[in-house]
């Protein structure tokens, strides 16, 4: 009995740290826009023949989709034997590709903002993956 109720705890903790997770994703992108965007830093990239701005919610809810799917294909693997090495390994090719986007910016300067958002909002969400999966 205490080894169900031990187990049930754990797994609130860890579904409590996982959405934990993607607010704190969400909190970063919103801050690298705010950031970027009183620096006077317009995030635009090139659309097929468009130029398209990169608003803020569109920089938070590409963050909470991103988060989410990483989280849900840990959850999906989370039994496997090697589940953590799986998405891993998905999760870092994931967000190597993830840089092809910023090459796609108008200036130099929205290109090193967007490749920010990347950095920050892949980092948080594969090393914070890693961390709540050591902890448990």
């Amino acid at each position: 009995m205490i080894d169900i109720e031990q187990r049930a705890e754990a797994r609130r903790r860890t579904e409590s740290a996982y959405l934990w997770l993607v607010v704190g994703v969400e909190l970063v992108a919103l801050v690298l826009w705010v950031v970027y965007d009183l620096a006077g830093i317009g995030l635009t990239v090139r659309a097929g023949a468009a130029v398209r701005t990169v608003d803020v919610a569109g920089v938070v809810v590409t963050a909470t989709l991103v988060a989410t799917s990483a989280v849900g294909l840990r959850w999906l693997l989370h039994r496997r034997e090697q589940g953590l090495r799986v998405w891993s390994r998905v999760a870092g090719a994931v967000w190597a590709l993830s840089f092809l986007g910023p090459l796609g910016a108008t200036t130099t300067q929205a290109g090193w903002a967007l490749a920010s958002f990347h950095l920050a909002v892949g980092g948080a969400i594969f090393f914070g993956v890693r961390r709540i999966d050591g902890l448990t």
